[in-house]
């Protein structure tokens, strides 16, 4: 799907896409069986793990003092995105609406 799609100033259009890549979304993880989404419940949080410590760091600075896990005045914030993002992911991936 191209970028340009999702350049838009109307809030009607960008809610009608973003249930569009929803529900495409929700086919794809319907396919999914049992043991890949399990696959992919340890792989995914470990991957963003990677990125988001890297992201830390940056937000750390470069002086010693600062640590990527010392949540300073900027790395709580990675780490709080992060959690946000990784329980959207496990969310969506073991969300069963046939319950």
């Amino acid at each position: 799907m191209p970028i340009d799609k999702f350049k838009t100033n109307n809030p009607n259009n960008m809610n009608k896409q973003l249930n569009e890549l929803n529900q495409k979304a929700d086919k794809i993880i319907a396919k999914i069986n049992p043991q890949q989404k399990l696959i992919l419940a340890i792989i995914t949080p470990v991957f963003l793990f990677i990125i988001f410590r890297v992201l830390a760091q940056l937000a750390a600075g470069t002086n010693g003092n600062n640590s990527t896990f010392g949540f300073s005045e900027y790395t709580w914030w990675v780490w709080l995105i992060y959690c946000f993002v990784v329980g959207v992911i496990e969310f969506k991936l073991f969300d069963n609406p046939k319950i």
